[in-house]
Order: structure tokens, then C-alpha cells, then sequence
């Protein structure tokens, strides 16, 4: 047993880090601790037994903590954090480090620091392969172009820079989680320049998609002839607007990822913004031509609008009278008659008077023609005898 600690405690630190070796280790010291349980009570008050079974429980102790530090997460700063908290060096470099070194060193009464910095070193890992991964994922994420009328592929394509920003998102969120990591200490300046650069690209995409908008509906407008003779100066502007836009976007189909061709690109970041301001001053003066050009249009449908009110605000006229064909003059005749009687009659001031007229008198002497009258002109002619009183007409 003490022969094959002694060849424990000779391995090299770099095969001691071979898992084999550990398990090996592990199982041969289990093996041991079994065997001296095993032996008779008479040899355990021996002095050579209790020395062995210290030596086996002593070596079999360490191997959990040799274990940890043994992982290939631990780097340099946690080698340089045991030094400093044993007292002892750990070149764990050079081909003299054992594992007898490492025992020596004391691990034992401080093994609860130790564990410490070896599970440090395990989470401090996993951000490290996270920002590994971000490198390997951005290197690759690039710009993607579509073809604009003629001209060429001089336009941002919609779903793929959607994707894209998505994955900034996506990307900002998880340095947002690492950064308020415990363990992020190492890694506190790498992640900040992450989030800047990502932050950044974020930024000057969202004005290069506004730009993008604004540039595709005034170049439909400014590209026409006639709103362009109205509006020199600000067709002019666009037209320098435009060479930039172009020479923007061929610069970026040279050098298509997102990371490189946007994050440090000092001219985009000073163009685009002052290109928005440009395009919004053409918008702007568009805005005031177009109701200047529609002014008479507008105006007359205004007043029509004021006259429709007006007339719907009038009380309703009285009909005109209408005008009958000759086809229908006895018609009207006859219906107009007809409507006259039954005036007379709702007029008069007693039911069955003579004759319905309200000045009726006696009949005057009989003239040449034999017949009879009212003192006045009426509109039935009397027949020499008093008439019946006719029927009211019921409604």
C-alpha cells in the first residue's frame, strides 16, 4: 500500500490531470481503505497499522480536491489565488510540479477555500465559452442586400435584417445576464466592449432602416419630372442624399458582416443620422407643396361642402306648380275640380245651406235666360228651384 502511494505522489501534475489516471487512482485508495477495515482488531493498536491508515485516509481525503483542481477550467489567476492562500508556489508548468507538491502544500486545512476557487473556475468557464460562442456567432452574421428597381442590390433586405436584430437582441440580453454574474470579474472589460459594439450595431441599424424608408418613398417622387421642376432645391438635395445612399450600400455589399462593416465605421455612424435629417427637410417641403398644388381643387370642394350644409340647414320650399302635357290636361282638370268641392265644402259655415254659398239671398227676378242667382257671383249656377243639400263627403 505505502509502495503505490509513493508512485501516486511521483505522477507528474500532467498525468495526474488525466481522467484514467483519477479514476484509477480513486478506485485503488477505495480499495485500500476497505482492506485495512478488513483487518484483525489485534493490528489496528499497531503503530505501522495506524500509520497506514493514515496515510491511506490522508491521500484518499486529498483526491476530491485533486479532482477539482485537476479540471480543465482552472487557469493561471486560480493557480496564482492557491499560491497565495497556501503560501506555497504552484508552477503547475514545470515538469518538477507532482501531485506530492500539491499535497504538501497543504490543501487539507484550507479545503474549503479551495473548493472555492475550483467551482469558481467551472462558472467563470461557462461564460467564457459563452463569449467564445458570441465571437464565432458574429464573425459570421452579415448584411443582406436586395436588388432596388435597376440600380442594383441597394436595399437592406426586410426579413433577414429583422432576423437580425433580433438576434442583437437576443445576444444583449444574454451579456446582460453574464454582467450580473458573480463571476463575471474576469471578464467584466470583454463583456462591456460586447455590449457597446452590440449596442452600436443596434443603433445604427434602426436609423439605417428609417433612412431606408424614407429614401425608397421620396425617390418615387423626386425621380418624376414634375414634381421635380416644382421643387429644384429639394430635388437637388436628394440627389446628393442618394449618392450617399449608394455609395453606403456598395460599400456595404464589399464587406457584408454586420459586425465589421458597422461597429468602428465612423462615417456611417455620422451619415446616417445627418441623411434622416436631410430626407425629413425634403418631406417636409413636399408636405407644403402638395396642398399648395391642390389649393383651387380644395377650395371648391370646401364651398361645395359649405352648400350641401346650408341647404340641409334651409327650410323646405313650397313645389312649383307643374306644367301638364296637353296629353294630361283633362286630367288635371278633372283633379283640380275635384279638390276645389272638397274645399267649398270644408269652407261652408252650415251643412245644407242653399246652394253652399255663405251669401246666399232670395232669387232676384228671373232674367232673359229664365234662371236664377245668388246675389253674388257663385260658382254653381241655380236652376230656378232650391237644391237638395248634398252629402258631406267623409274622409
Amino acid at each position: 500500500m505505502l509502495t503505490t502511494v509513493a508512485d501516486y505522489n511521483d505522477l507528474t501534475w500532467a498525468d495526474v490531470c488525466i481522467a484514467e489516471n483519477m479514476e484509477m487512482m480513486t478506485k485503488k485508495m477505495e480499495d485500500f481503505q476497505g482492506a485495512c477495515k478488513r483487518m484483525p482488531k489485534d493490528l489496528r493498536s499497531w503503530d505501522a497499522f495506524i500509520e497506514l491508515k493514515k496515510t491511506v485516509d490522508d491521500f484518499l481525503e486529498c483526491l476530491p480536491l485533486v479532482h477539482m483542481l485537476a479540471h480543465p477550467a482552472m487557469r493561471d489567476r486560480h493557480w496564482n489565488s492557491l499560491q497565495v492562500l497556501t503560501g506555497k508556489e504552484l508552477n503547475t508548468t514545470s515538469d518538477t510540479f507532482k501531485l506530492s507538491t500539491l499535497l504538501d502544500a497543504g490543501m487539507l486545512e484550507v479545503a474549503e477555500d479551495v473548493e472555492d476557487i475550483a467551482n469558481s473556475s467551472v462558472k467563470e468557464l461557462a461564460i467564457e465559452t459563452k463569449l467564445k460562442e458570441f465571437d464565432l456567432d458574429w464573425a459570421t452574421k452579415s448584411l443582406a442586400f436586395s436588388p432596388f428597381k435597376s440600380r442594383g442590390n441597394i436595399m437592406l433586405n426586410g426579413g433577414s435584417t429583422g432576423e437580425l436584430m433580433e438576434s442583437l437582441e437576443e445576444t444583449q440580453m444574454n451579456l446582460g445576464s453574464i454582467m450580473a454574474s458573480r463571476y463575471v470579474t474576469p471578464f467584466k472589460e470583454e463583456v462591456q466592449e460586447w455590449i457597446i459594439k452590440l449596442s452600436n450595431v443596434s443603433e445604427q441599424l434602426e436609423c439605417w432602416m428609417q433612412v431606408q424608408a424614407m429614401w425608397q418613398y421620396l425617390e418615387a417622387v423626386f425621380t418624376s419630372g414634375d414634381i421635380a421642376k416644382q421643387l429644384p432645391q429639394e430635388s437637388k438635395r436628394f440627389q446628393t442624399i442618394d449618392k450617399n445612399w449608394v455609395k453606403i450600400m456598395t460599400k456595404g455589399n464589399e464587406q457584408p458582416i454586420a459586425i465589421q462593416y458597422i461597429d468602428g465605421n465612423d462615417s456611417l455612424k455620422q451619415l446616417l443620422p445627418y441623411m434622416l435629417e436631410q430626407l425629413e427637410l425634403c418631406q417636409k417641403a413636399l408636405s407644403g407643396y402638395l396642398p399648395e398644388a391642390r389649393g383651387l381643387p380644395a377650395l371648391l370642394l370646401r364651398g361645395r361642402r359649405r352648400c350641401s350644409r346650408s341647404s340641409r340647414r334651409a327650410p323646405t320650399r313650397r313645389p312649383s306648380r307643374r306644367t301638364c302635357s296637353p296629353s294630361s290636361t283633362a286630367s288635371c282638370s278633372s283633379s283640380s275640380t275635384r279638390r276645389r268641392r272638397r274645399t267649398s265644402r270644408r269652407s261652408s259655415p252650415t251643412r245644407g245651406s242653399r246652394s253652399g254659398c255663405a251669401t246666399w239671398s232670395r232669387p232676384r227676378a228671373t232674367s232673359r235666360s229664365g234662371s236664377t242667382g245668388c246675389s253674388r257671383r257663385c260658382s254653381a249656377p241655380s236652376t230656378g228651384s232650391t237644391p237638395a243639400p248634398r252629402a258631406t263627403a267623409r274622409s
